[in-house]
Order: structure tokens, then C-alpha cells, then sequence
């Protein structure tokens, strides 16, 4: 797994199968692109759990906080969101 640690310098949300794009970096033209995915036949605990990562991503987003947020080493989508303080 690997950690991408940084603002949220561009957040789009979408509706499924992938929730949001992300660009997450020290600078608007320093981002890696990242993204939450929602495929169908999830169970209802595995949905909320993915619109909080999005959540998350939106008030780190709002309040200028930076993140960090796991997916794997070879990947680009998100299992994971922390805001750091």
C-alpha cells in the first residue's frame, strides 16, 4: 500500500460507479490523481463507508487541511482517507 500525503488541490464528486476525482498535492501543479470507487452489489456498511471517505475529502477540501490517503503502490483508488490536523 502507499500513502499520498497533501491538500486537496481539485475534488469533482460523481455519482457511481466512481464517487469523486481527486488531485492531492503540495501545489495546484504538483497533484497525483486519485479517486474513490463505488462498484455495484457493495453492502450498505461498505456504500457509507466510501461516501465518508468522499466526505472527508470534501471538508479537508473546504477547510484547507491536508490528507492522507492509502491505495495501492501500482493503483490509483483510494481505500482509505485520513485528514491530518
Amino acid at each position: 500500500m502507499a500513502l499520498t500525503i497533501g491538500l486537496v488541490q481539485r475534488l469533482k464528486v460523481t455519482a457511481p460507479p466512481v464517487l469523486a476525482w481527486v488531485y492531492i498535492g503540495p501545489t495546484s501543479s504538483n497533484t497525483t490523481f486519485l479517486f474513490v470507487h463505488q462498484p455495484a452489489g457493495l453492502p450498505p456498511e461498505e456504500i457509507a463507508y466510501r461516501a465518508t471517505m468522499v466526505d472527508a475529502l470534501s471538508s479537508a477540501a473546504i477547510a484547507g487541511h491536508e490528507v492522507s490517503a492509502t491505495h495501492a503502490t501500482a493503483g490509483s483508488e483510494i481505500t482509505m482517507v485520513e485528514i491530518l490536523a
